[in-house]
């Protein structure tokens, strides 16, 4: 009865060691990442000719991801970047100076021209040590146009943004949301802001009063797009001005965006058209006045066409005034010479 119990015991233990030994230890946990697609030179969106790198920061750790500083680079270092469809490798070159725990590639050129871009970086992680991560980054392009142009006092005026991406962009990352727009005459939209439509689109309709007024549509960008913000001008002509209204000129300062950006505004029509001006009764002169003088010089033929007229006085006038003048001075002479001659005696 013993012994039975012993071998019991003893088929007992030998499992429970064979467990303990050929169990595999438990996977190392893998560090997080972040990974950055950045450039460099330029604030906001970036056009033309662009630097760009790539980050890979551990963000679970103090360590920075492996680096390839020459030779064959192992695959964990590899970035793998997609632009517009087109994909290249960038290895992870020098871990970060300023962030320990972050690794960077070594700068690459792409001329973005004024056109839209969709460009993806991906770091594939190290097994047992790293995770994967990636970065998207979407460049919209905004035309930002003014029916009419330019607009008269009392009409209507209808501001619409236009978005244009590139065809690589996935169809879950498109544009959305709300287009901001504001004039510098005190008009805004909101409290809910025009929406993009399917064509990525925003209108805004108002009315506004005789000038050049400064428009500003914003779009604030999503999680993929960067935001894009145009500013334009638009002219409004006064109409027939009324008994008690005047003709008015508003001058604006042409905007600077504060990101780079392309946008299409329709020519407008500058603020003083031509050299005829307008009377308050409607006729038309093509000469600038000053008052109600004409300050147009004539030119040396008008000058030559008109009649010649007399360069002086006639002689006969001339002679009479010297005889006349002749006459009173000797009548003067006389009496002082008599008032003489009865103080000798």
């Amino acid at each position: 009865m013993r012994s039975r119990r012993l071998r019991f015991a003893l088929f007992a233990v030998i499992p429970l060691a064979a467990s303990v030994f050929l169990t595999p230890p438990p996977a190392r946990a893998t560090e997080g990442t972040e990974t950055k697609l950045l450039w460099l030179d330029q604030s906001g969106q970036p056009t033309g000719i662009t630097k760009f790198y790539v980050s890979v920061t551990n963000t679970d750790g103090s360590a920075a991801p492996p680096v390839c500083t020459s030779g064959t680079c192992a695959s964990e270092t590899l970035i793998t970047i997609k632009y517009d469809g087109n994909t290249f490798t960038q290895p992870l070159r020098k871990v970060d100076p300023d962030h320990t725990n972050a690794a960077l590639t070594d700068p690459f050129e792409r001329d973005l021209g004024v056109t839209p871009h969709y460009l993806t970086a991906a770091y594939p992680g190290k097994a047992d040590a790293f995770s994967a991560s990636n970065d998207e980054l979407g460049l919209a392009v905004g035309a930002f146009t003014a029916d009419p142009e330019p607009g008269k006092q009392g009409e209507l005026v209808t501001f619409t943004l236009s978005l244009s991406i590139s065809t690589a962009t996935p169809g879950d990352r498109k544009p959305s949301g709300a287009v901001q727009f504001a004039d510098n005459d005190g008009h805004a939209s909101g409290p809910v802001h025009p929406q993009l439509n399917a064509k990525y689109e925003a209108s805004w309709t108002i009315g506004q009063r005789t000038g050049r007024w400064v428009v500003v549509a914003n779009w604030p960008g999503t999680d993929f797009f960067l935001p894009v913000r145009i500013a334009r001008e638009h002219q409004v002509l006064a109409g027939e001005p009324g008994p008690t209204s005047a003709n008015r000129t508003t001058t604006t300062r042409r905007p600077t965006a504060t990101t780079n950006r392309s946008g299409t505004t329709v020519a407008l029509a500058p603020i003083n058209p031509g050299a005829s001006t307008s009377t308050s009764l409607g006729e038309t002169s093509t000469q600038p006045t000053f008052g109600a003088f004409p300050t147009t010089p004539r030119s040396g033929s008008e000058v030559a066409a008109s009649p010649k007229k007399n360069e002086g006085p006639p002689i006969a006038v001339v002679v009479t005034t010297l005889l006349a003048l002749g006459v009173l001075g000797g009548i003067a002479a006389f009496r002082r010479y008599r008032r003489s001659a009865i103080d000798w005696f």
